[in-house]
């Protein structure tokens, strides 16, 4: 196993889909969700909403749920269970232990007519620091998977009462008004309309 992959996290918080635990749906089923919303909310408040269905299952790794907030554009291109075969296979990481220290806030909300746009701050645990500073630079090589485990225990026991480095990072989420309501926007059908252009060339 290469070290690299074990400090890497998820697509999730740092890229479209954040690294995290906690199991999808069994059987590939799509979840009941409440999305309704009191008739006197507003467009920002129904927008938020959305957006931390979608953060709080990136965070638990529930992409069932993420995919049913995902705009109907974006399921042209892919099916449920497409997005949950792709999104769930991944090799352990050291930052396993620790994603229930991740936390988010919404920075900033912009809404349009039938678009809008979402900034969310993201803080988590700084791994690659911790490593550093537990092991060394020694670490950076291949690791058995013995000695990854003795570096997650090792972990673990260090930062147990005391809080870790943090990181901080941003991500902007588009939004689009569907006959169903507020739906995040990923880009799919644009990915595969560049795909197949640049394929043609």
């Amino acid at each position: 196993m290469n070290i690299t992959s074990s400090l890497r996290f998820t697509h999730w918080l740092l890229v479209p889909g954040l690294l995290l635990l906690a199991a999808c749906e069994p059987n590939g089923q799509q979840p009941s969700i409440d999305l309704q919303q009191p008739t006197h909310a507003t467009a920002q408040q129904k927008v938020e909403a959305v957006v931390r269905v979608f953060v709080d299952a990136s965070i638990k790794r529930d992409f069932a749920s993420q995919y049913q907030v995902v705009s109907s554009a974006d399921k042209q291109v892919k099916t449920l269970d497409q997005y949950v075969a792709e999104k769930a296979p991944r090799e352990r990481t050291l930052a396993d232990s620790f994603y229930q220290q991740i936390s988010y806030s919404i920075e900033d909300v912009k809404v349009g007519d039938d678009q809008a746009l979402v900034r969310v701050a993201y803080r988590f645990p700084d791994v690659e620091r911790m490593i550093k500073e537990r092991f060394g630079l020694s670490v950076l090589g291949k690791i058995t998977d013995e000695k990854f485990d003795s570096m997650r225990q090792q972990l673990e026991a260090a930062y147990q009462n005391k809080v870790p480095p943090m990181k901080h990072s941003t991500r902007d989420y588009q939004l689009r008004k569907e006959s169903s309501g507020w739906r995040i926007y990923l880009g799919w059908d644009k990915a595969t309309q560049n795909s197949s252009a640049s394929n043609s060339q």
